[in-house]
C-alpha cells in the first residue's frame, strides 16, 4: 500500500462509519485524494459511505468545465456528486481566498451530513505557505500553527480533515503519474500578484534549493505552535469558567485581577466559543483598557461581528441587533386554543394561549374584557406610568427597567402588548395590574418562546 493509501487509511480509521465527503475542486490534489479513497473504498474499506461536493464559485471562465469533470470523474468511479452554486462577495480588506475558503465551508456545512467528516486535499507545501502568510501578517502562535490535521467544522459534529497535511506535492505528483490520473489545471494559479502564488513560484523554489528539507522542518513549527496553541487555550478556558458569573456572563473583578495577557487570552476564548470571528489583538486591547475606565458603565465595543457590552459590572457578547424600534403588529386573541406571532431579528416567537402551556418557563397570566380583541405588539413606548404586578406603586417604564436591572439594549428587544394604547405586559417580565386575572374576564396564558 503506498504512502498516501496508508495515511488516509490511518487518518480516516476512527470516522469510518461515518459519511465521508470529499471537497473536489478536480485539481490535482482533490483529485488523488478523491482517487486514492476511492482505492480504499474498493480494498479494504468496503462500507465507506463517500461522497463528493463540488463548490461552483464562479470566478473564473473555465468553471462550467471544471464542473463538467467534476461529474464524469465521479460517474467514473460511481460516486454520487452534489455541486453547489456559490456568488461571492469581497468587502474592502477582504481577501479573494478567505472569502471563497469560507463559501466553501458553509457550503459544507449546509450540504453534507450532520455527522460528515469533510476531507480535503491540502498537503505539505499548503501548509508551508499557509505558516507564511501568517507571519506575514503579524499573527501569533495560534495562526501560525497553520492548519490543522483535525478540526471541528464551527461547533457541529462535522469534523474538518486534511489527511495529506504531512505529504509532500513531490508524493501527490508521483501517485498521479503512476494512476495516470487527469486533472484540472486553475489558471489563477500562476497568478504571482495572490500573495499564497507569490510563495509557491518564487520563494518555495528559492529556499527549497538552499534548505532541501525547509518545507517538512516548517510543518514541524506550525506543529509546536499547535501544540502550544492547545495550552493556552485550556488555560483560557480554565480562566474563562473563573470569571463566568451564575447566569454565564463575565464578571469584571476577577478578569481583571488576571495579567492583561491572560485577560486577552479569555476575551478570545469567549468569542471562539460563541463561533465569532476574531478580531484584531488591538480590538480586544483597547476593548479591556475602556472597561476598566469605571465611568463607562454601559460601554459597548464590536468585537469582529460581535459586541462586547457592559452593565453592572458584567460583560456581555451579543451579535449585532437590527433596528426593530418601527416593527409592530396586531393579534387578534384566541377564543379558545393558541395564536402565535413571529417576531423579528430572531427573537423568536409569542405564544398566546386559552390554556396554560406546561412548557413554559415563563408563562404571564393576564385577563382582559370583551372589547380587548385585539393586542398590539411593539417594541417601543412613550415611557408611560405602568403598576407592574411586584409593584405597589407606579412608575415610569424607564425606571421599571432600571429595578429590574435588565441591560439598556435589551430593553427595546422586549415585546410589549398593549391595548388600546395602554400597557397589558412585558413578555417575560410582568403583567400590569389592571391586567391582572379577574371573574368576569377572559383569562389568557403568554409565552415568549425566544
Amino acid at each position: 500500500m503506498s504512502l498516501i493509501l496508508n495515511s488516509l487509511a490511518t487518518t480516516l480509521q476512527p470516522f469510518i462509519k461515518r459519511p465521508v465527503w470529499v471537497a473536489f475542486s478536480g485539481g490535482i490534489d482533490s483529485q488523488v485524494l478523491l482517487h486514492a479513497l476511492a482505492n480504499l473504498k474498493s480494498s479494504k474499506f468496503p462500507d465507506l459511505n463517500l461522497n463528493v461536493c463540488h463548490v461552483h464559485h464562479g470566478l473564473s471562465d473555465n468553471a462550467d468545465t471544471w464542473l463538467a469533470f467534476a461529474e464524469h470523474t465521479c460517474n467514473q468511479l460511481k460516486l454520487p456528486l452534489v455541486t453547489h452554486r456559490v456568488k461571492l462577495t469581497v468587502n474592502a480588506r477582504e481577501s479573494l481566498e478567505a472569502v471563497a475558503r469560507e463559501a466553501r465551508y458553509q457550503v459544507f456545512k449546509t450540504v453534507c451530513h450532520k455527522n460528515a467528516v469533510i476531507v480535503t486535499g491540502h498537503h505539505q507545501d499548503d501548509q508551508w505557505e499557509t505558516f507564511l502568510l501568517a507571519l506575514k501578517r503579524g499573527s501569533g502562535v495560534q495562526g501560525l500553527g497553520a492548519m490543522q490535521q483535525l478540526s471541528n467544522l464551527g461547533h457541529q459534529q462535522q469534523v474538518l480533515c486534511r489527511p495529506l497535511l504531512n505529504t509532500s506535492k513531490r508524493a501527490i505528483y508521483d501517485y498521479a503519474k503512476l494512476h495516470a490520473l487527469d486533472w484540472i489545471e486553475d489558471e489563477s494559479n500562476q497568478d504571482t500578484r495572490f500573495d499564497r502564488n507569490f510563495i509557491r513560484h518564487h520563494l518555495t523554489p528559492m529556499l527549497t534549493e538552499r534548505w532541501t528539507a525547509f518545507i517538512s522542518t516548517v510543518a514541524r513549527s506550525a506543529q509546536h505552535c499547535q501544540e502550544a496553541q492547545q495550552i493556552l487555550n485550556e488555560v483560557a478556558e480554565q480562566d474563562l469558567q473563573l470569571t463566568l458569573s451564575n447566569e454565564g456572563r463575565i464578571s469584571v473583578e476577577p478578569l481583571l485581577a488576571l495579567s492583561f495577557a491572560r485577560q486577552k487570552q479569555v476575551i478570545r476564548q469567549l468569542l471562539q466559543n460563541n463561533d465569532a470571528k476574531m478580531p484584531s489583538q488591538v480590538q480586544i486591547e483597547q476593548a479591556l483598557l475602556q472597561i476598566q475606565q469605571p465611568e463607562l458603565s454601559t460601554l459597548k465595543v464590536k468585537l469582529g461581528d460581535h459586541w462586547l457590552r457592559h452593565f453592572q459590572s458584567q460583560l456581555y457578547l451579543t451579535k449585532e441587533y437590527e433596528d426593530i424600534t418601527s416593527w409592530s403588529a396586531n393579534v387578534i386573541l384566541p377564543k379558545a386554543g393558541q395564536v402565535s406571532l413571529d417576531l423579528p431579528d430572531d427573537l423568536g416567537k409569542l405564544v398566546i394561549s386559552t390554556t396554560p402551556d406546561a412548557n413554559g418557563d415563563k408563562t404571564l397570566v393576564f385577563a382582559v374584557t370583551n372589547k380587548d380583541e385585539q393586542l398590539s405588539v411593539q417594541f417601543t413606548h412613550n415611557n408611560p406610568k405602568i403598576l407592574p404586578d411586584y409593584r405597589q406603586h407606579h412608575r415610569s417604564l424607564k425606571k421599571v427597567w432600571q429595578e429590574l436591572a435588565i441591560p439598556t439594549w435589551q430593553r427595546n428587544r422586549i415585546p410589549l402588548l398593549f391595548s388600546q394604547n395602554e400597557l397589558v405586559a412585558a413578555a417575560g417580565q410582568f403583567v400590569c395590574q389592571p391586567f391582572k386575572q379577574a371573574d368576569c374576564r377572559q383569562t389568557y396564558y403568554l409565552n415568549w418562546l425566544a
